[in-house]
């Protein structure tokens, strides 16, 4: 009996979400490319470059699924992704921010 694979789980299905979180964010920073970095009343406005936009964005999605995986499987046994889509995420963190204090975490 053939058992049918969720493809949600696999490597293919996350590479995909990557490169559509990567169009989105480069879209987006095209949109504008100032941020607000401290409010009150001599607010500072910096200027931030579309690289810098969309690798902070990306850092932040990736620790989240990240973050979310090592979860569920601690907790409940549960998986929301394979080992190999795991890595690969990972490694692309660590190419994005190699200092990520993620990376340092065992457990949850």
């Amino acid at each position: 009996m053939d058992q049918k694979i969720d493809e949600t789980l696999t490597l293919p299905y996350w590479k995909s979400l990557w490169n559509e979180k990567y169009i989105q964010l480069t879209q987006e920073s095209n949109i504008g490319s100032t941020v607000r970095v401290e409010k009150g009343n001599n607010r500072v406005i910096k200027a931030k470059g579309m690289k810098n936009y969309v690798n902070d964005n990306m850092i932040k999605w990736v620790v989240k699924i990240l973050m979310e995986a090592k979860k569920r499987y601690y907790y409940t046994g549960d998986i929301l992704m394979e080992d190999s889509a795991y890595d690969w995420l990972e490694s692309n963190l660590k190419i994005l921010d190699p200092d990520n204090i993620f990376l340092e975490k065992v457990g949850y």
